[in-house]
Parts: C-alpha cells; sequence; structure tokens
C-alpha cells in the first residue's frame, strides 16, 4: 500500500488515480532491460497520470510530474550509462518540470530527477514523488 501526504494523494485521485489502478504497457516497453519489476509495479499502476505545477518551493523549484513509460524506450541509452557508471539499475517513471527532466527511480526504490546529472530526492517513491512536487530536498 502506498502512503502519500493528503495533498499528493488529493493530486493523484484528482488525476485519476486509484490503488486498483492498472494501465497495461506496450510490449516494447514491457520487454525492456531496464525496467525492473519495482519500476513496472509503479508504472502500470501511474502511467498517464499529470499532477502538480512547477513553480516556488520550500527548499528548491516545486515541479509538475508527468508519469509516462515512453522514457523506457526513448531514454533507454542514457539509463543504461547511469546503470554502468552506478553499478545498479535505473528506469525512468516520466518527466517533471515540464518535461524539461525526468524522474528517475533506482533498483533500491530512491527517486531522482534528472537532467544532465541525478539528483536524489527521495529514500522513497513517495518520498521522492512529494518532494519534486513541493520542490523540498531529501531529509
Amino acid at each position: 500500500m502506498r502512503v502519500f501526504n493528503e495533498q499528493t494523494l488529493d493530486m493523484l485521485r484528482n488525476a485519476g488515480w486509484s490503488e486498483h489502478r492498472y494501465v497495461p504497457l506496450y510490449d516494447f516497453i514491457k520487454n525492456s532491460p531496464i525496467l525492473f519489476p519495482l519500476a513496472r509495479s509503479i508504472l502500470i499502476q501511474f502511467d498517464g497520470l499529470q499532477i502538480g505545477t512547477s513553480g516556488v518551493g520550500v527548499d528548491c523549484a516545486a515541479s509538475d510530474i508527468k508519469f509516462d513509460s515512453w522514457p523506457v524506450y526513448d531514454s533507454a541509452s542514457e539509463m543504461e550509462e547511469l546503470c554502468a557508471a552506478n553499478g545498479k539499475l535505473f528506469c525512468p517513471l516520466g518527466y517533471c518540470h515540464c518535461d524539461h527532466g525526468l524522474v528517475v527511480i533506482d533498483e533500491e526504490g530512491k527517486v531522482f530527477t534528472f537532467y544532465d546529472s541525478l539528483h536524489l530526492m527521495g529514500s522513497s517513491f513517495e518520498e521522492g514523488i512529494q518532494n519534486i512536487l513541493d520542490g523540498r530536498s531529501p531529509r
């Protein structure tokens, strides 16, 4: 069960999310070598949702998030380079900051934003998403 703060939960529900939501992924996405089980479980529940707005945040800029499985295919070579450089798997979950960056998760469940480099946003999916939306640095 995913535990979000009330504000994030309201945004997700208003965008059409529920705990029982299921979005089938295209075969070329499902078969991607960078799509590990945790990333797959998130995308089948959140793919296609857009929440939040970019603007002033608490510690840094707040951002919108557009959950989208397309970068699993489109950014595969960049993710493979990150995997090779860091010795673990990374998978994009969608876009942030009006499509200027990616929201990325690693196989341990840590969430990052990715522009030219990775920026840790949270030690879990829920914490990372809330921090991106609120413009908070991880604690």
